[in-house]
């Protein structure tokens, strides 16, 4: 394995985000499916009933916006979590 490519555990960080939309099995993977698609993202676990989508990510290569976006372009509508998220726009 290249140690490369390998990400720096000091950059992981994990968020939940509520996403609105999600309401059958398929919606979940689909959400997992868009998140993973993203480089930097090490592991997606979506959760239908909570309506939410935890995301372990590094931080160096990803950006919590660009999370949020993926989303947004997959057709979910990503909320704010909590006060640390407060610099992303509410979606329309």
């Amino acid at each position: 394995m290249n140690k490369t490519n390998l990400p720096n555990f000091n950059t992981v960080e994990e968020k939940t985000f509520a996403v609105e939309g999600m309401k059958c099995e398929d919606c979940e993977r689909k959400v997992e499916e868009i998140l993973r698609s993203r480089a930097g993202v090490l592991e997606t676990k979506a959760d239908r009933r909570d309506k939410t989508v935890t995301v372990r990510y590094d931080s160096k290569q990803v950006k919590v916006m660009d999370l949020h976006d993926a989303l947004l372009g997959g057709g979910y509508k990503p909320a704010r979590t909590s006060a640390e998220d407060a610099n992303l726009p509410q979606p329309r």
